[in-house]
């Protein structure tokens, strides 16, 4: 799913959400025993050493290249899902954010590592399906899947396997869009060609107010958009039994554009029968051995696989009679021999993903349909649940909760999804005794799920900051001309410097909360704040908005927060925008001076819990504003691409 690029700061685990994030840390957290299953998993796949390698070193979200900055930065959804064969429940289980299409390696290592945590969870998993996208099937060549070998070894019994299925609905679609590209698919009973289909919108087109055979069908399902290209109902209508039947008729009453149209005719009935057979969903419709549907899919891929050898036999005649004319073909002006057999071999087939997604999920259909009434008790197979249907409506609800937003932002994707993926598991049954609102709650507590991280991180946290209290006050004797050239030459880089009236306020913000810290310490509580009648020019910007409430906070605030602010300046200019830039500013705080407030007793922790207040606020201040200038460029953007439609 698209998603628009956007980042925020999160407080629990001191990282900035929003980059590319495959589960890397996951892993860690699962245990040994599960990684060692996963590696064992790997070095089954019939594939060859480097291309395990690969796959077991996966990606890591921290690299980035010169040439493209934000190259880490998610911009889409990747989201598992488990769809059972009996029941009505859809369950999620994980969703990764990626930077444009997750790779071959980093799925075929998600696919293992979902299926092998559901097994142990106690559900089976059989079948693995996905679209039909470049992505999609090159992970399933790691797993050995081609024509002939429509499954794999399952990783956790060795007497089972795991089948792979291309999502049918998004293969009607392929089928619609090929036809309408090429205009003409060749068959050996004749050609199927899209004027077939005009003929008929042509005929029907007399009827304009009375009744249609063909209500349905308009150009846009023959001369789809964009948009109409993706449309399943559209696709599903192109190739129904309606549209079969209204081309005989119209061919028995004599309309000379069908007289050639059996072809079509033919593929369409086939097609038709097969997408009723892949998309059963009720008992009564279910795919039985020896039923209707079952023999559907046998017959259409007996035709398919049979139209691919004659497509292949006359390809092979095509080419031979190429290599015989090779000498003339080359002296046709822009014609060369291969892009002569390309021609030939784009007028037999839809496309070389589509034919193979057919042949492999169909006969993976009909094994695990066999499997399941074989062995395991089933008396039959909804062949809905072999499609993403179920992954289509979720994401349609994420979009849908956005509001007008088609495209969330990462955070806004990632609370959503959490909270449409458990609600079902709490959500009390109907005329229960008991209410929601204790389960409901743990919707928006993510405490347990983030402890270890976060108890890791903040520890990290707070002994860098003891770390730079104590080496801050070793500097002191030899950083006061420093300090004063500091304050003299307030400048960062790249046009930015402290504005001392801003700090000053945000500062008076600071003093104020960090009350809570001092222990009801008197002489710290005055180290954070001074009297109205001290205050001084910077105090300006708080004197103007002040209605008697706001603080003044000390000097010796302002030159601990005026010390922050200046490294998490020359960070932010001189360092890219990454997840664990929080720790890059610690890291230049190594070798700065920091002065204490409070008193002598509280003076180390109060002044440790003011930092990472004003470091983990700042943090917050800087994902909005990446955000705003994000957003701003985008629109730049847009304004320079519209402009350059206009001239």
């Amino acid at each position: 799913m698209k998603l628009t690029k956007g980042v925020h700061f999160d407080a629990s685990t001191l990282k900035v959400i929003g980059f590319k994030d495959m589960g890397e840390d996951a892993e860690e957290a699962l245990g040994d025993d599960f990684l060692e299953t996963v590696e064992e998993a790997i070095e089954s796949l019939p594939i060859d050493p480097k291309a395990r390698q690969k796959i077991n070193r996966r990606e890591k979200s921290s690299q980035k290249t010169k040439n493209d900055k934000d190259r880490n930065l998610g911009d889409h959804a990747l989201v598992i899902s488990f769809q059972p064969f009996r029941g009505k429940w859809v369950q999620a289980i994980a969703c990764f954010l990626t930077r444009g299409n997750a790779s071959d390696s980093e799925l075929t290592k998600l696919v293992l590592e979902a299926v092998i945590l559901l097994e142990r969870s106690g559900l089976l998993v059989d079948g693995v399906v996905t679209d039909g996208a470049t992505w999609n099937r090159s992970m399933w060549a790691k797993f050995g899947i081609s024509k002939e070998t429509f499954s794999a070894q399952h990783p956790c019994d060795p007497d089972r396997k795991l089948y792979f299925i291309s999502d049918f609905p998004h293969m009607m679609k392929c089928m619609r869009n090929c036809l309408c590209s090429k205009k003409i698919i060749q068959t050996q009973n004749g050609d199927v060609q899209l004027r077939h289909w005009e003929a008929v919108l042509e005929a029907e087109s007399v009827h304009k107010l009375g009744l249609r055979e063909c209500h349905k069908l308009t150009k846009d399902h023959l001369h789809p958009d964009a948009w109409q290209k993706m449309n399943v109902a559209m696709a599903w209508q192109f190739w129904s039994a309606s549209v079969a039947a209204a081309m005989e008729r119209y061919r028995f009453q004599g309309v000379d554009k069908l007289d050639d149209c059996q072809a079509s005719i033919e593929m369409c009935q086939l097609i038709n029968n097969l997408a009723d057979a892949m998309n059963s969903n009720r008992p009564d419709n279910a795919l039985r051995l020896g039923s209707t549907h079952f023999k559907a899919i046998e017959e259409f891929l007996n035709y398919f696989i049979n139209l691919k050898k004659w497509a292949d036999d006359k390809l092979m005649k095509k080419l031979q009679d190429a290599e015989k004319t090779r000498v003339a073909l080359l002296r046709k002006k822009g014609i060369s021999t291969r892009e002569k057999v390309t021609k030939y071999q784009e007028d037999f087939i839809f496309s070389d993903s589509t034919d193979f997604g057919l042949i492999v999920s169909l006969k993976a259909t009909l094994e695990l349909a066999e499997f399941l009434v074989k062995k395991c008790g089933y008396a039959y197979l909804m062949t809905a649940r072999l499609n993403q249907d179920a992954l289509e409506r979720f994401f349609g609800l994420v979009r849908q909760s956005c509001g007008g937003n088609t495209h969330p932002e990462p955070r806004v994707f990632a609370q959503l999804f959490r909270l449409l993926s458990i609600y079902s598991l709490v959500k009390p049954c109907r005329g229960s005794n008991i209410t929601g609102g204790e389960m409901v709650t743990t919707l928006f507590n993510l405490e347990d799920m983030k402890m270890k991280t976060r108890q890791e991180r903040h520890k990290l946290l707070s002994d860098k900051l003891d770390e730079i209290i104590i080496k801050g006050q070793d500097l002191d004797q030899i950083t006061d001309l420093m300090e004063e050239v500091e304050k003299d030459h307030d400048y960062i880089g790249d046009g930015e410097a402290i504005d001392e009236f801003a700090l000053s306020y945000v500062t008076g913000f600071v003093a104020r909360h960090s009350k809570r810290y001092t222990d009801d310490c008197e002489e710290c509580t005055k180290s954070l704040k001074k009297e109205e009648t001290d205050k001084s020019d910077v105090d300006m910007l708080i004197t103007q908005k002040t209605r008697g409430f706001l603080t003044y906070p000390s000097d010796a605030l302002v030159d601990l927060t005026r010390t922050l602010e200046r490294n998490i300046l020359k960070t932010a200019v001189h360092s890219e925008l990454e997840e664990n830039i929080l720790f890059l500013v610690l890291e230049r705080l190594e070798n700065s001076q920091v002065k204490t407030i409070g008193c002598e007793r509280h003076k180390h922790q109060l002044t440790k819990s003011v930092m990472k207040f004003y470091i983990i606020m700042r943090m917050h201040f800087l994902a909005r504003r990446w955000n705003q200038n994000a957003a701003a460029e985008k629109k730049k953007q847009k304004a320079h691409r519209k402009q350059a439609h206009l001239t």
